[in-house]
């Protein structure tokens, strides 16, 4: 049967070389436009690294010179960080708060960051720095390789660097760095003590290089008010099933007095989701996705149009062919079956130069490597998911008209011919 298919499509050339050159265009398309919709799905599935469930960033204000409410303090004074440490140790006592962190620029989705260059042989990297305390590990759930134990991270702390794998993957793929050295911009040498799992900054977002520092509690001593809020952020887990809608209310309620000491007071509470939101829409993240898929979409769309049309008025126009075939003894069954075939053969004979075309994209780089390298498996999630769809188109294209024009009558399809 194969045989005698490609003898009819050999006598249609004409017809059918057209076909296949669209074919070969749409083929080659769909795969390059697809690529983006699957590194889009694969990198927003990739995990972020991190959980903000039940998370919440605790933001204090601090009273002017000018209010009522305001008290001088020598400069140099120790009270300030007294009455900060006060308040840290009083939230840390609220029933529904499991662990609290203070840090600098180290909450997930922070629209600000610190930045330096580190080095180990010849490769230079840039890396994003976190001052934290060890309960931050804990308040995001962040893994490290080994342990996460608490004793363990303060000693990993205070002996060095922890650094994300993401580092260690740039600067020394083959070989953990944990118990290695590597050195800042200046050539300063450090030591590192730990690696996290991949760190990304947001859901569609590569992972990125963060290295953990240790946030000292006594560097806050002689610092006035001032000084403490711009450069301490507080960050807080509540336990479980406590509602995000609910929680910062009523933990507002309970602790505005209680956190009202000196010249701090409780601003507000604030659930890191909020933050998530707040920086996709900085960064028009949701907006960009949501054009450039608008764009593909529609794309996308008028290829597969395209194809049913083409297949669906190569079948409108051989209603004498099938009533021949009919008129001769061949079922309905065997023409749907024939019209199908004829138009998988066609769709294979297009795959081969579209083939040579994919294989010159990857070797030209024109894939991005920005969310995900160019792998195997990225290659073959776009070659299936582009072959079902060609198919589709196909077999919506070929199925129905050629059903319909087997139910024709002999007489009627003869006419035609």
């Amino acid at each position: 049967m194969i045989k005698h298919l490609f003898k009819l499509i050999n006598k249609q050339w004409r017809k059918n070389v057209w076909i296949v050159l669209e074919l070969f265009l749409v083929i080659s398309l769909f795969w390059y436009v697809v690529d983006f919709f699957s590194v889009l799905f694969i990198n927003s599935r990739t995990p972020v690294g991190f959980d903000i469930e039940n998370t919440y960033k605790i933001n204090m204000g601090v009273y002017s010179p000018n209010s009522n409410n305001y008290t001088q303090h020598e400069a140099g004074s120790h009270e300030p960080a007294e009455n900060f440490l006060r308040i840290i140790e009083r939230i840390r006592q609220h029933p529904e708060v499991e662990v609290v962190s203070l840090g600098h620029l180290h909450y997930p989705y922070c629209l600000s960051s610190s930045n330096t260059n580190y080095k180990l042989d010849s490769v230079i990297i840039s890396t994003q720095i976190l001052s934290v305390t060890p309960e931050y590990f804990d308040v995001f759930r962040v893994k490290l390789s080994k342990s996460n134990d608490k004793t363990y991270i303060e000693n990993a702390l205070r002996e060095g660097l922890i650094i994300s794998k993401t580092i260690n993957d740039e600067l020394s793929p083959d070989v953990s760095l944990i118990g290695k050295t590597i050195f800042k911009y200046d050539d300063t040498p450090t030591f590192v003590s730990e690696v996290t799992n991949p760190i990304k900054r947001h859901e569609y977002s590569v992972p990125t290089n963060y290295i953990f520092i240790p946030f000292e509690e006594k560097s806050l001593f002689g610092k006035n008010e001032q000084e403490i809020w711009e450069n301490v952020d507080i960050c807080i887990r509540a336990r479980s099933g406590k509602s995000a809608q609910n929680f910062p209310a009523s933990f507002k309620k309970e602790m505005k007095n209680e956190l009202g000491i000196g010249n701090f007071f409780l601003a507000d509470i604030v659930p890191m989701d909020n933050l998530r939101k707040e920086i996709f829409k900085m960064e028009s993240i949701y907006k960009s996705i949501q054009y450039r898929s608008a764009f593909t979409v529609f794309f996308l769309v008028n290829i597969f149009l395209g194809i049913i049309a083409t297949f669906w008025l190569r079948i409108e126009k051989r209603k004498g062919e099938i009533g021949i075939r009919i008129a001769i003894g061949s079922t309905r069954n065997q023409i749907q079956v024939q019209m199908l075939m004829e138009s998988f053969i066609l769709m294979l004979i297009a795959l081969i130069p579209a083939i040579i075309v994919w294989v010159n994209i990857v070797r030209s780089d024109l894939l991005s490597t920005t969310y995900l390298p160019v792998t195997s498996e990225r290659i073959a999630i776009n070659t299936v998911i582009t072959l079902v769809l060609v198919i589709i188109a196909i077999v919506a294209g070929t199925w129905y008209p050629a059903q319909r024009s087997a139910k024709t009558e002999v007489a009627e399809a003869l006419h035609y011919e």
